[in-house]
């Protein structure tokens, strides 16, 4: 990041609750198509998406990039074609990307995770 700028309540002044309205934006992004998903399903024979959790406190501007911290929450599934599959929840800490459009409605670009913990 270049010369980022933490937003602090303007932002919020402008649109609202944020944690509410990327959440509500994430509920129409599929999260299989983000940069996150490769990272995600690699961890496991079957991957699967349980949820996002965003942090409206940690908003970042960087050039036209809106960042906001998050966790994703999957489910791990290995074996999953034996007599013992086994199974687990896990969570990694993630960056979601968005825009604001002309009328400040949330536009959900991208999402990245950072599975860096699962190999340590």
């Amino acid at each position: 990041m270049s010369n980022p700028i933490r937003y602090t309540s303007h932002l919020f002044e402008i649109i609202g609750p944020i944690e509410q309205k990327i959440e509500s934006a994430l509920e129409n992004y599929e999260v299989e198509e983000s940069s996150a998903w490769q990272e995600l399903s690699d961890l496991s024979a079957n991957t699967v998406f349980d949820g996002i959790e965003v942090y409206g406190d940690s908003v970042i501007k960087d050039g036209d990039d809106i960042i906001i911290a998050a966790t994703i929450y999957v489910t791990l599934n290995y074996d999953i074609n034996s007599n013992d599959p086994v199974s687990f929840n896990d969570s990694y800490p993630a960056r979601v990307y968005f825009t604001l459009s002309p009328e400040n409605e949330i536009l959900i670009q991208n999402i990245e995770a950072d599975t860096r913990s699962f190999y340590e």
